[in-house]
């Protein structure tokens, strides 16, 4: 996808790509694993009933589910290279002696991260909305069950539930980490001394990333967790 060669080209550049590619794998095997659970629960909650189509409702449940898990793994897989990219930038700056280059790094950290969040803000709002509906319809089925007792394929829907609520949360809540870490640029240049005790050209820099107003966004809204919340 573009947004994946995006992602790979500027991680090789700055030679954190292994490292990415690492941890996206293991986001990827750790999400599976409650997948296979729940499917397996919905296949034996359907048997357990004795409807006469079990197979052909768990083999449209696995579909959905991979899907799913698809688009949350490659967002996921997006949001941690986000991640990695400010960690690596905060990381030069650190290291850094003198002030050449970090001002055309950043533009370029800054360009990667819109063109990143311009992509992937259509996945990012029908996952909220998706989580939306799902709430609306938790809500609606409690309030249906007027004190009965679940039945074995009603606890796996509430499984469905509760994991794309947390799924949805979590990815969110990454997204909004990567912003924080982005507003806390500026602190640590201001901290970094370059040996001057008042430095113009820090304020220069300090200011240009003020400006540049880099952050991952969904429809020009930027994302934080009180937007979250």
């Amino acid at each position: 996808s573009p947004v994946m060669g995006i992602c790979e080209q500027y991680a090789a550049r700055c030679g954190f790509v292994h490292l990415w590619t690492k941890r996206a794998g293991r986001s990827t095997v750790a999400v599976l694993l409650p997948a296979v659970c729940i499917v397996v629960l919905t296949i034996i909650a359907r048997n357990a009933e004795g409807t006469k189509q079990p197979f052909l409702w768990s083999l449209a449940s696995m579909c959905i589910w991979i899907s799913l898990l698809l688009m949350w793994a490659l967002l996921s897989s997006v949001v941690s290279f986000c991640s990695m990219g400010v960690d690596n930038y905060a990381r030069e700056v650190v290291h850094a002696d003198r002030l050449a280059g970090l001002v055309a790094k950043f533009n370029i950290l800054a360009a990667v991260l819109r063109r990143t969040s311009s992509l992937l803000e259509c996945w990012l709002l029908a996952l909220a909305q998706s989580g939306v509906a799902v709430l609306g319809f938790a809500v609606t089925f409690f309030m249906s069950l007027e004190g009965r007792y679940l039945q074995p394929v009603e606890g796996a829907m509430i499984g469905w539930i509760a994991s794309c609520l947390v799924m949805a949360f979590l990815l969110f809540n990454a997204v909004a980490v990567v912003n924080i870490k982005i507003t806390r640029i500026p602190a640590l240049l201001n901290a970094v001394n370059f040996g001057y005790e008042i430095d113009q050209d820090k304020a220069l820099v300090v200011s240009n990333v003020l400006t540049c107003d880099a952050s991952l966004k969904m429809y020009n809204v930027r994302i934080d967790r009180a937007a979250i919340m």
